[in-house]
């Protein structure tokens, strides 16, 4: 759902640059009234709807990606009501900006400007910025106590909560852009007050999508910043294992005729120390980093261990 938001930004600042050539910026008075209607006027519409979409996908991708981490079904039910009402009233603000004139052309063009039926933009946009804040703070909100519960050591827990609330940046620029459609609400020069407005659009949406993506930097943080996550960055194991794609590692494996002596069991490596085997002794390098599996548990991973052996061989190698 994140590519389908970033192009939808991109779309949004898209318009807003071409707002620039109708007359964003200058005082109402100064821009000619072709060019307010119904360039300006219809651009303005259309970059509405944009950012109402935007926002309400980049919301929701948040929310499941909270689905995904924790396992509780409480939080689960908790989740999916949050999702249900970000996408309703997502879905209302694209309708209402859509259908705001009666014809839906009266939002731009000049030829209904006395006869249409138009509702109050600045009031239904301060309205929806303020639902907007509500669910900003709930995104954020939500996950909290499900963070205090996970039995990990507090530093994790402050690293991976750094990460998960990273949308209160959100929340503060929501509650800016709301000062910035009061001022739309009271000023009667447009194309200059909608200027803060817009631009605040594009930050908030912006950190929405950055608040989202945020998750994919516990690599990042593991390998910059091991402490903050509490893995060491260490490889446990025998310097004979090569790793393959991902974390998978070669099966060492002697010839069949080889007579088996002894027992033998897979061993995950500890700390400094390498995995011993015997003569004759199949063995398998698994090889991986102890806080690296508790992270991938905390982030939802699966992880499964597998003991193997065989008996010892009553044939002898004929001489």
């Amino acid at each position: 759902m994140c590519s389908p938001t970033k192009l939808t930004s991109i779309a949004l600042t898209g318009c807003i640059l071409n707002l620039l050539d109708y007359g964003l910026g200058k005082h109402l008075y100064d821009v000619p009234l072709d060019d307010l209607y119904p360039n300006f006027l219809k651009i303005n519409v259309i970059a509405a709807i944009l950012f109402c979409a935007a926002t309400g996908m980049a919301k929701t991708s948040i929310l499941l990606f909270y689905r995904r981490i924790f396992p509780s079904r409480k939080f689960h039910c908790a989740i999916w009501g949050l999702v249900a009402f970000t996408v309703c009233y997502s879905s209302a603000s694209v309708l209402a900006n859509v259908f705001s004139c009666r014809p839906i052309s009266a939002s731009w063009d000049i030829k209904y400007a006395g006869t249409a039926e138009c509702i109050n933009r600045p009031v239904f946009y301060f309205a929806q910025a303020g639902l907007g804040i509500a669910t900003d703070f709930a995104t954020v909100i939500a996950p909290l106590p499900m963070m205090y519960n996970l039995q990990i050591p507090m530093r994790q827990k402050i690293g991976v909560g750094g990460i998960l609330i990273m949308g209160s940046f959100v929340c503060v620029v929501s509650i800016i852009r709301l000062k910035s459609l009061y001022v739309l609400l009271k000023g009667s020069d447009l194309t200059v007050d909608t200027v803060d407005a817009l631009t605040w659009c594009v930050i908030e949406l912006n950190l929405s999508i950055v608040g989202g993506c945020a998750p994919t930097l516990r690599p990042f943080m593991r390998k910059y910043c091991p402490r903050v996550l509490g893995s060491s960055g260490r490889m446990y194991g025998s310097d004979e294992a090569r790793p393959g794609k991902g974390h998978s590692y070669p099966l060492k494996s002697h010839d069949k005729s080889t007579p088996a002596t002894k027992d033998s069991k897979s061993r995950l490596g500890i700390p400094g120390g390498n995995t011993v085997t015997g003569e004759n002794e199949s063995e398998e390098f698994i090889i991986g980093q102890k806080d690296s599996l508790r992270d991938d548990l905390e982030f939802g991973g699966i992880v499964r261990t597998v003991d193997f052996g065989y008996e010892e061989g009553v044939e002898q190698r004929e001489r």
